[in-house]
């Protein structure tokens, strides 16, 4: 069986009007050249997920092969499928959950959940759940971190407390979309490092006071 932080390749696609695979109320299952690979069929896709790529362009690669050995093998049963070539791009969130079913229930659109994200089940995807995990896990526990410092700091003698608290998760997203992409219009910018500075002042002045009171 693959290591479980390999990537997998989902590929979705699916049959002709009034064709249709028997014998899948279960997803079949098969080990092959150091590859699980299962098919399976969910909201009239038929999808297969090929499990244990050492690296996501090896899942990519892989999708022109898998394609062409179901051509092969449904044509000659005198079955036509269809499919989509291109991966997406997967979305990290922090609540894949809600997200998918508030889209999928708003717009049709056919989306799946992932550990820490959505992906649009009716085209091809390669993702590797556990490394994006830990980066996910690492990202939420310092948003987390942050929000708790500042709240806990000036909770209860500070009113403002949970709003500064909420605004300085803000500034650090900011901080990562600048790390990221790179840019940040200059007058949230501005506007982000002028709020940040009067929330460290508010908090330092906190605990410089609960200091002072403990040595009196």
């Amino acid at each position: 069986m693959p290591e479980n932080n390999r990537y997998t390749l989902r590929f979705p696609f699916r049959l002709a009007p009034g064709q249709e695979f028997s014998n899948l109320d279960q997803p079949y299952e098969v080990d092959c050249f150091g590859l699980s690979l299962r098919l399976g069929s969910k909201g009239g896709l038929y999808f297969f997920s090929v499990a244990g790529f050492p690296e996501e362009d090896a899942g990519k690669a892989f999708i022109p092969k898998l394609w062409a050995g179901l051509m092969w093998a449904l044509l000659h049963q005198g079955v036509s499928p269809d499919a989509e070539f291109s991966p997406q791009n997967i979305k990290y969130i922090d609540n894949p959950t809600e997200v998918a079913e508030n889209v999928s229930r708003s717009l049709g659109l056919k989306l799946e959940k992932l550990d820490d994200g959505i992906l649009d089940g009716s085209r091809p995807a390669v993702y590797d759940s556990l490394i994006r995990e830990v980066g996910f896990r690492k990202e939420k526990s310092i948003r987390s971190s942050i929000r708790n410092l500042v709240y806990l700091t000036l909770h209860p003698s500070d009113p403002e407390a949970e709003a500064l608290s909420r605004q300085a998760v803000t500034h650090s997203d900011m901080k990562s979309r600048l790390v990221l992409d790179g840019h940040v219009p200059g007058e949230d910018l501005g506007q982000a490092v002028t709020s940040i500075r009067e929330i460290v002042f508010r908090v330092l002045k906190a605990l410089f006071l609960k200091v002072a009171s403990r040595e009196r």
